[in-house]
């Protein structure tokens, strides 16, 4: 959830989770925002291969989570219809 224009609502774009800010976690690292906490927290898992600049793949990253959010709440309705009972329509 984030405040967007005095309005609390669902972070449904990537621009919301640079407006959402950021706790302490378990480590005590706090980020700018979300979404630089998800860039942050790739990097720890993950690795470049040689002669891969770290700019360079941090744009094809935030363009892969562009998408990948809005795809999230697409796919979360399908799991929901798929899995609670639904009223039928007369």
């Amino acid at each position: 959830m984030v405040r967007i224009d005095g309005v609390v609502q669902p972070a449904m774009k990537w621009s919301h989770w640079h407006a959402a800010s950021d706790q302490t976690d378990r480590a005590g690292r706090c980020y700018n925002s979300k979404a630089d906490r998800v860039m942050k927290e790739l990097w720890d898992y993950y690795t470049l291969a040689e002669g891969v600049r770290r700019e360079d793949a941090d744009d094809v990253v935030k363009q892969s989570h562009v998408h990948r959010v809005q795809d999230l709440f697409y796919e979360t309705k399908l799991c929901a219809e798929k899995n609670l009972p639904c009223p039928q329509r007369k």
